[in-house]
């Protein structure tokens, strides 16, 4: 015969069991819901601060993290050297998506060595702009090498699409008197402060930077020649003409013939076909609210 002690323990210790036994099935269940529902974080290498692809990253993935929230789906645009950057950064794994120029992709798929990506997107044409202080007097590009020039930095599609043109003319950096590696965020003190003659930029157009540069400072854009032109194009399918019109930056008194390429928004190859294919229809279906709200 059981005393009531053994009683009140045999109770005690059969709840107990009970407790414990609910208690592993709700983490289970926690934790299996935890799972289906985690987040795909996505990284958008997008360029530097004060350019267009960043501007169009932190858009999109606003909208990423709003419109595919429920589906846990979530973005983060990475402020980056450049758009040349971006397509090794994407190549190697460091982002998932990245604004980069149809140009430099095409190059890196005739490359065998280097990792392909997908091309999702495209966000349309972008000049490269070659601007000289007006005080130098410098009209042509055969003047170049008598000013202090910034090819641009690291990682950025103006020093890319730089190096190709100085190898055109076999112009080497100490063929100038100096050679700056100035950001596009730096441009406006560059020109004010009289540190440069001359710059190459990569912009949107029309772009307000460029605007306040060219009045704030007394710069002028200029053409390239049209040898240069017809050989960038002719051994790029990918490089086409481009004309900034007259009046497009007051003072500018005549067209400027230069060079672009179509910014692309890439993928990693690896990357889920599903996950492309969502970041790519919702990126779509916004496309008129991405480019409002771009300046």
């Amino acid at each position: 015969m059981f005393s009531k002690w053994s009683l009140r323990s045999a109770s005690f210790l059969l709840a107990s069991r009970a407790r414990t036994q609910f208690l592993a099935i709700t983490i289970v269940l926690c934790l299996a819901a935890t799972g289906a529902q985690a987040s795909q974080y996505i990284t958008i290498a997008s360029g530097g601060v004060v350019g267009g692809c960043y501007a169009f990253g932190r858009v999109i993935c606003d909208i990423i993290n709003r419109e595919l929230k429920d589906q846990g789906i979530s973005c983060i645009a990475k402020a980056t050297q450049g758009i040349s950057y971006n397509l090794g950064a994407v190549e190697r794994g460091k982002a998932d998506f990245g604004f980069t120029q149809a140009v430099w992709v095409a190059e890196s798929i005739d490359d065998p060595a280097r990792t392909k990506v997908a091309q999702v997107l495209n966000f349309g044409e972008v000049p490269i702009v070659f601007l000289v202080r007006r005080e130098t007097s410098v009209t042509s590009f055969s003047q170049l090498t008598s000013l202090v020039f910034n090819k641009g930095h690291k990682g950025s599609a103006g020093l890319a699409f730089t190096e190709k043109i100085m190898q055109y003319y076999n112009w080497q950096d100490l063929s100038f008197p100096d050679i700056t590696s100035y950001r596009t965020s730096q441009v406006t003190d560059a020109f004010c402060s009289a540190k440069v003659g001359a710059m190459s930029v990569v912009l949107f157009q029309p772009n307000n930077l460029l605007h306040d540069v060219i009045n704030s400072c007394d710069v002028t854009p200029i053409s390239m020649p049209e040898d240069l032109i017809t050989y960038m194009e002719t051994n790029n399918q990918y490089v086409h003409r481009y004309r900034l019109p007259t009046g497009i930056y007051s003072p500018t008194q005549s067209n400027i013939d230069t060079i672009s390429s179509s910014i692309l928004l890439v993928a990693r190859q690896d990357l889920d076909s599903e996950l492309v294919y969502k970041v790519t229809k919702i990126v779509r279906e916004h496309l008129p609210q991405i480019n409002n709200l771009v300046p």
